[in-house]
């Protein structure tokens, strides 16, 4: 019983982790184009992942698309 506990309580864990991004995506769906407090929560040879102070809300901003300068990513 408790090996089935552990697995139902999994299940609603990621369940609750799903519905809060895909709430999160509808949220911020209209949004598009506009400029956001965030903080940097990853770095890539691709991009910044950033999350937004508000809403926390996580996305990826590519480099290609930050313009005005170069980049080296460096590990």
């Amino acid at each position: 019983m408790c090996l089935e506990a552990s697995e139902q309580e999994g299940k609603a864990v990621s369940a609750e982790r799903d519905s809060i991004k895909y709430k999160l995506v509808e949220y911020m769906g209209n949004k598009v184009g506009q400029t956001f407090d965030a903080v940097i929560s990853g770095v890539t040879d691709w991009g910044l992942y950033v999350e937004d102070k508000e809403s926390s809300a996580e996305g990826l901003v590519r480099i290609r698309t930050i313009g005005d300068d170069f980049y080296n990513y460096m590990l």
